[in-house]
């Protein structure tokens, strides 16, 4: 692709991917608005078309990560409006995580206190053993050894 059409390529990108997260947490502020618990509970999916924005984009410039996105970026920051249209991108992305922190927030969060490092945990806890499908509780989950659980938080 000759420089002129991949700087063209890449400002147009940038642009619809700008765009569509400002357009995608415009909605979800609208929704949360009414009530945030629904909202985590049935809109949130709303939030992940921007990831097929993002794969359009890798497609198109032919990378795999946001790092070889970058990559290509910077070589055409000698373009004022490319270096202008990527600093959108990181503050719509920082929006992005403004608005996930706030959602964050406004959770109802039940009254135990947090762990603390050395003190034992909710132990009696059920949980679902990913490899089996099986529910158990986290001590029979963990064993007797020591061990670093890692917990991710799934909104869907």
């Amino acid at each position: 692709m000759p420089a002129t059409e991949e700087q063209s390529t890449v400002k147009a990108l940038l642009s619809d991917i700008t765009d569509h997260c400002e357009n995608i947490i415009a909605n979800a502020k609208t929704c949360v608005q009414g009530d945030v618990e629904k909202f985590v509970s049935k809109d949130i999916s709303k939030l992940f078309q921007l990831v097929g924005v993002y794969k359009n984009a890798f497609q198109r410039l032919k990378v795999n990560s946001k790092r070889e996105l970058e990559e290509i970026v910077s070589h055409f920051f000698r373009c004022d409006e490319i270096r202008e249209k990527f600093d959108y991108l990181l503050d719509s992305e920082q929006a992005w995580d403004d608005f996930l922190q706030e959602v964050d927030s406004q959770l109802v969060v039940s009254d135990t206190k947090p762990l603390v490092e050395g003190e034992p945990g909710p132990n009696d806890t059920s949980v679902v053993d990913a490899r089996t499908g099986q529910t158990t509780t986290l001590e029979e989950f963990l064993g007797s050894g020591p061990l670093v659980l890692v917990l991710l938080r799934h909104f869907a």
